[in-house]
């Protein structure tokens, strides 16, 4: 089951345009705004983007590139049947569910141990 929902596009990143090379003063005032940790890069001055980049990043925006998001459809306690990656075809048991990043932590019994495995919604299935 999927929906849609409201997301930053790009979380923890500044896009700024500007008419020309920024000066000394605007790269300090960009560098003292607080959260910012640096450039891309990691240099000492923001990279401008190519325009083609720009028109890409543009029509993402426009466009609402953003995939629904899945819904957890699992609780603490399911009994779940893995179906996708290298633990194909183990059960384990959901310890937590993540709806913000759409995962699951499973406990699976490796060996005969319980060990807890993270994976994508997409990856179980309840059995």
């Amino acid at each position: 089951k999927r929906r849609a929902s409201k997301r930053k596009f790009f979380p923890g990143y500044v896009l700024l345009e500007a008419n020309g090379p920024l000066g000394d003063e605007v790269v300090a005032m960009i560098k003292e705004t607080p959260k910012v940790t640096g450039f891309i890069g990691g240099g000492t001055r923001p990279i401008p983007l190519d325009p083609e980049e720009v028109a890409t990043l543009l029509k993402q925006l426009e466009s609402g590139v953003t995939a629904p998001r899945e819904l957890a459809n699992f609780s603490k306690g399911d009994n779940v049947r893995i179906v996708d990656g290298p633990f194909l075809g183990f059960n384990g048991l959901v310890d937590e569910v993540d709806q913000d990043h759409g995962r699951v932590k499973a406990l699976v019994s490796i060996f005969g141990r319980s060990t807890p495995v993270e994976l994508a919604f997409s990856q179980v299935e309840r059995v």
